[in-house]
Order: C-alpha cells, then sequence, then structure tokens
C-alpha cells in the first residue's frame, strides 16, 4: 500500500489517522454488545469517508457514545499528532525520531496523558509502517520515544555560509513583498538560530515579540521565550536585516491577530511552519547547497558552526551563549548537536559585521 496516496500530507495522514481509528475500533467492537453489525459498518464508512480531521472528530465522537468510550483516547492522541504534524512538514515521508521528540515536547497535561498521547502516536506510526513497508527510521523502546542518537548534523561550511546568505537576493520570488518576508524569516534562522515555530508566533505587540530599535540597534524581543537559558533580547545584525524590513513594513497589512508574517494570500491566516521548511529547501537548493537533511535545523547547526570556527575574528563568548542562542534547555545539547568541547565562540554580531 502507498503511505502518500494524495501526495498531500493533510489528506495522507488523516487517511491514516481514520484508518488506524477504524483498526482499533474494530477491536472494541468485537467486544460490544451495543452495536449491531449495520451500526459497526455505518460508523466504520463515515470514519473512513470523512473529508478533514472535524469531520472526523465528529464521527469518531458516534462510537465513543455508543460503549466504545476508551476510543476517546485513540481520537485525542492522533488528533494532536495530526494537528502539530500538518504544521511540521509537508510529507508524510519526513516523519522521523526529531519530529516525533519535538511533538512529545510540544504536549501539555499530567505525566499520563502526555504519556497516552505518545503511546496512541507509536502505535499509529506502527501501524502505518506495518500497512506500508515504510519505515520512519524511529527508534522505540518498551513503546516509548526513545531520544535520538547522538550525532553531529549536517552543517554547511564557513564559505557555504557567506554564499547562502549572499545568495538569498538572488532568488526568483513571487513579488516584492515575498521576497523582503521571506529574507527576513531565513535570516532569522541563519543568522540568529531563531525556530520556524517561534518566527510564525511573532506578533506586533511588546508583550508577544516585536523588531525594535534603539539608536542605530536593531533588535527583537521575544517574550515567548521564558524558558530557562533561552535568550529573550535578540540583536540583529543591522546591515543584513534593514533593507529587507524597511521594505516589509512598506508592503504588509495589518492582520486581525496582528502576526508579523503572515500567509500573503489571506493577511488573516498565521503563515505555517511547513511553508519556512519549504522555502529553506528551495532556497539551499537555488544555492546549490546539499545536505542530507536541508531543513532550518540544518540552518541553526550552520550558525553554531559558523561562529565556533571565526571565534578568533570577534569578541569571544562563552558557549552557553550559544545554547541560549539555540534555544536548548541544556548546555550539554550544544556540544552533542555539532560536536565541538570549546569554551569560546564569537559574538553574533561582530561576526556578521565584520565577515559576512
Amino acid at each position: 500500500m502507498i503511505i502518500n496516496p494524495n501526495k498531500n500530507i493533510n489528506e495522507d495522514l488523516l487517511y491514516w489517522v481514520a484508518n488506524y481509528i477504524n483498526y482499533k475500533a474494530s477491536e472494541l467492537f468485537d467486544k460490544s454488545t451495543k452495536n449491531t453489525i449495520e451500526d459497526i459498518i455505518t460508523i466504520k464508512d463515515n470514519i473512513s469517508n470523512s473529508k478533514n480531521i472535524n469531520e472526523l472528530t465528529t464521527n469518531v465522537t458516534v462510537p465513543i457514545n455508543q460503549g466504545l468510550a476508551s476510543l476517546k483516547k485513540v481520537l485525542y492522541g492522533t488528533i494532536k499528532f495530526y494537528n502539530f504534524t500538518i504544521d511540521y512538514t509537508t510529507d508524510i515521508k519526513n516523519i522521523n525520531d526529531r519530529l516525533l521528540n519535538d511533538f512529545k515536547e510540544s504536549l501539555t497535561g499530567t505525566d499520563n496523558t502526555k504519556k497516552n498521547e505518545v503511546d496512541v502516536t507509536i502505535e499509529l506510526l506502527n501501524f502505518i509502517e506495518n500497512s506500508t513497508k515504510h519505515n520512519f527510521n524511529i527508534v522505540y523502546k518498551g513503546m516509548r520515544v526513545k531520544k535520538p542518537k547522538k550525532k553531529i548534523r549536517d552543517a554547511m561550511d564557513s564559505e557555504e555560509f557567506k554564499k547562502f546568505n549572499n545568495s538569498l537576493s538572488d532568488y526568483e520570488y513571487k513579488d516584492e513583498i515575498t521576497k523582503a518576508r521571506d529574507i527576513i524569516i531565513v535570516r532569522l534562522i541563519l543568522l540568529c538560530g531563531l525556530k520556524p515555530k517561534e518566527i510564525v508566533e511573532l506578533k506586533l505587540s511588546a508583550d508577544d515579540g516585536e523588531f525594535m530599535y534603539k539608536g542605530n540597534e536593531l533588535y527583537i524581543d521575544m517574550k515567548n521565550r521564558k524558558h530557562i537559558g533561552k535568550q529573550e533580547v535578540f540583536y540583529l545584525p543591522r546591515k543584513h536585516f534593514i533593507r529587507q524590513l524597511n521594505k516589509y513594513a512598506e508592503l504588509k497589512e495589518y492582520n486581525k491577530d496582528n502576526f508579523l508574517f503572515y500567509d500573503l494570500d489571506n493577511k488573516d491566516k498565521q503563515l505555517k511552519v511547513s511553508y519556512i521548511e519549504q522555502l529553506v529547501k528551495n532556497l539551499l537548493l537555488h544555492s546549490n547547497i546539499k545536505r542530507r537533511e536541508s531543513d532550518s535545523e540544518m540552518l541553526r547547526t550552520s550558525l553554531a558552526v559558523y561562529l565556533y570556527n571565526n571565534r578568533e575574528k570577534g569578541s569571544q563568548i562563552v558557549l552557553n551563549t550559544i545554547q541560549k542562542i539555540l534555544g536548548f534547555n541544556r548546555l550539554i545539547a550544544v556540544k552533542e548537536m555539532i560536536g565541538f568541547h570549546d569554551e569560546e565562540l564569537s559574538t553574533v554580531t561582530n561576526i556578521f559585521e565584520e565577515i559576512l
């Protein structure tokens, strides 16, 4: 069976979630005496033919209310994974251990609730693997998520880093506002280490995050980065942002939720993480830079490697500053990510103003 028959993450994942829920429902129907054969056939058909996740939820609620209460756990877990994944990637084949761990970190609620939601998600992925012979390359241990093995991720070398940054303006964008917006977004990842999820959440509000000026300095105040060890205020290398920021400010429209970046086809629609990931891939391809993992995390890794390799050309700072820039909770994560153990790194602004 083909894993992605529709070539669309929303439809493909919906298809597998519906099939998995029907599979779990069949197990429960075998033990139930409250539903007739006709009921079961109708319920399963409705679930299979659900046109979107909301309709699926409505259709699954029917058997839940007819004696299959334990199906509620399956429904809630798969819905959370579905909504997370369609914002994370554009292809179901891109589901991997990093996505699963990011999903796990995004969960809220009690430990038991989070455990159940992770269990359901792993069962869903196992169901897909068994049905398609596709391998997500996820390491499972006792039906729990096991963190990915330590590895040095892909990264650009210093010349490629500069080449990629300088080639952003040469790409053929749809129009001027798209060009300004997309260059700002990619440089926030490449030069500041922000994650796509943090970028799409930025709002033009001092409480949530805003580009600000202090004399000639340009910075962004990340009020939504209140985790211990994470940097909240990012000073931006002015020459790499100011032109596009001015152009974007001139052309952008206000939207109802005040998002800094939005879908240009619908100003009241929040920009998706999957758009940013696809943008990164397209720009890397345009720059003729090929890596095993051509994604935003590769750009963030390249930032840390670039700072490390050019540390003698700027002021010296300690490793925990890079930890804050990348948004890690633990210092060891930086070392595990790019494989260095040096105690001194260069400042972001000095390097980018003097070298790039």
